[in-house]
């Protein structure tokens, strides 16, 4: 859900997992390379593969892994830091949100908790 909250971008509730709001990228994500079994690796390729063949732009983003950003069979591999730095022009985004989950997650026992410590507004 967070994809939401970057200018021009969505997530989708069926077809792929996100993507730009005009259309013109289709993007999948992962937590890591391993938690796809060959076959849904394969049909999870073929979908974006043919996403780049009606002419957008077609991600598989891995999130919890170092990969290079590569171009396999017309879908781009990037990895969670890239892409998050991609969308925020943050070079340090993706560590920031980890520091942040940690705060909260050993800060919050409780959903609500979690909720108004969102709601306070930040001191600088």
């Amino acid at each position: 859900q967070m994809i939401n909250n970057f200018p021009g971008w969505t997530t989708y509730k069926t077809g792929f997992d996100f993507g730009t709001i005009k259309g013109d990228c289709i993007g999948e994500m992962k937590n890591n390379i391993h938690t796809m079994n060959s076959s849904s690796k394969e049909t999870v390729l073929r979908k974006l593969s043919a996403q780049h063949r009606m002419g957008k732009r077609a991600l598989l983003v891995i999130i919890n892994t170092n990969i290079e950003h590569v171009i396999i069979d017309r879908v781009e591999w990037i990895n969670g830091t890239d892409f998050y730095t991609e969308l925020s022009g943050r070079k340090t985004f993706m560590n920031d949100l980890k520091l942040t989950l940690k705060y909260i997650f050993g800060t919050c026992k409780t959903y609500d908790e979690v909720v108004n410590l969102l709601k306070t507004p930040l001191s600088v």
